[in-house]
């Protein structure tokens, strides 16, 4: 493995990390309409909404984070 490789994935997934909510929301839809509800196919899909939400989240407490970094440092 090349020395820049690990680096340059980890910006490579950064760059795409915005479209797992909405994949996951299209592939929790997607469920919902092929196998129709029940309590397995609804389980799926809130397991499948968990993870973008805990995303977002994370998301948002980090540019809250370095917001007050920013604030502290002037």
């Amino acid at each position: 493995m090349r020395p820049g490789a690990v680096k340059t994935c980890l910006v490579w997934a950064g760059r795409w990390a915005w479209l797992c909510p909405y994949a996951m929301l299209g592939l929790a839809a997607a469920i919902l309409l092929l196998l129709g509800f029940s309590v397995w196919t609804s389980l799926l899909v809130a397991i499948l909404l968990v993870c973008p939400a805990v995303l977002i989240w994370g998301a948002i407490q980090v540019r809250r984070r370095k917001s007050k970094e920013r604030e502290r440092g002037s």
